[in-house]
């Protein structure tokens, strides 16, 4: 770990250039009007809410029939029997961007942790830590860190518990999440459930790396992390409690969690159709992504110097679910399935 921590010190010592284009008055961040992401190429939920005892789901561009600005995005209200059905008109939401959240805890540094890996968090070193999302249970509130990783700026990710009765802080840096900005975090079931992105020089919806969680009964100590492929998305947009459950949101739909008889987890997912008089499809992870990648959109939706939907989709399925990615590439050659396949 100390290794790793050097080099990303190393890296970090480039803080001299933006000073040198402040110096100049050239605008640090030169690339940020790059988009993120392909947002619009993916069947995305972008936000969840609960509105006069009614979760309600809204939809992002992938959805929009009328040329921009429409009046207000597409949103799907869930009802009674766990019909969904289409807003006539905007239902007012809690929603706000990520890149204009405020922090929702203030915690001193770790400094004794952070030199002890050699790491040097002071501003002229380009440091950078902020807690913009938090979740709270009993007496802990949880805080999610990220900080800006572009030219100039980097820091370290992690967990922050703050009891909210003596005030003390704690930090906690499970190395899987040490390189990624916390983008969301729910407490629900004596777990973390967190998503991760890469805050650099861009705008916009940010691509993720599948949810996590963070499994607070088998003890902080462990530090563990651990995917979670049966959600079938990878940029968590919103997390949500309603009636039990926990939803999730994200570029490729919806997501809820049900605890059966004997206290597991259950998840079914849900993509956005409104051709199908259910508006909300259930689907099989492997189902879809294979639905995404025939479909004539991915190939030829597009976005500044991205490239196509179809290439960035891969990427993600190759890095974040192999397993589908290699049963795929089996079939579609004919050859026999690996044994076990794990998506």
């Amino acid at each position: 770990m100390k290794a790793t921590l050097a080099n990303r010190r190393l890296r970090a010592a480039k803080w001299h250039l933006p000073f040198v284009l402040f110096l100049l008055g050239v605008p640090q961040h030169a690339s940020a009007g790059r988009v993120c992401s392909i947002n619009h190429a993916y069947p995305e939920v972008t936000h969840l809410d609960v509105v006069d005892g009614q979760l309600v789901a809204s939809l992002g561009d992938y959805f929009r029939t009328k040329p921009p600005p429409e009046p207000w995005p597409i949103q799907l209200v869930l009802g009674d029997n766990d019909e969904w059905t289409r807003a006539d008109r905007s239902v007012p939401t809690a929603f706000t961007p990520p890149h204009r959240r405020e922090q929702c805890m203030e915690a001193p540094l770790d400094i004794q942790w952070l030199k002890y890996h050699y790491v040097d968090p002071s501003p002229a070193n380009g440091f950078e830590q902020e807690i913009n999302v938090c979740t709270t249970h009993g007496n802990d509130s949880w805080g999610g860190i990220s900080f800006y990783g572009g030219e100039g700026g980097w820091g370290i990710g992690g967990l922050v518990r703050k009891d909210l009765t003596t005030d003390e802080v704690e930090y906690h840096r499970p190395p899987a999440l040490e390189d990624y900005s916390v983008s969301e975090i729910q407490y629900y079931d004596d777990q973390l459930w967190i998503g991760t992105t890469f805050n650099g020089e861009c705008t916009g919806p940010k691509n993720g790396f599948g949810l996590k969680r963070y499994d607070l009964a088998w003890g902080e100590e462990h530090n563990i992390i651990r995917d979670v492929p049966e959600v079938c998305g990878f940029a968590v947009r919103k997390f949500a409690v309603f009636d039990g459950d926990l939803w999730v949101a994200t570029d490729l739909g919806l997501a809820r969690s049900t605890k059966t008889r004997k206290g597991k987890l259950k998840w079914q997912n849900y993509v956005p159709d409104l051709s199908d008089e259910r508006k909300m499809r259930p689907v099989e992870c492997a189902d879809l992504y294979e639905e995404l990648l025939r479909s004539p959109r991915i190939a030829t939706d597009t976005a500044f110097d991205m490239g196509y939907a179809f290439e960035d989709l891969w990427r993600q399925l190759s890095d974040l679910r192999p397993g589908f990615a290699s049963q795929y590439l089996r079939r579609l050659h004919e050859h026999e399935p690996a044994v076990e396949p794990r998506y």
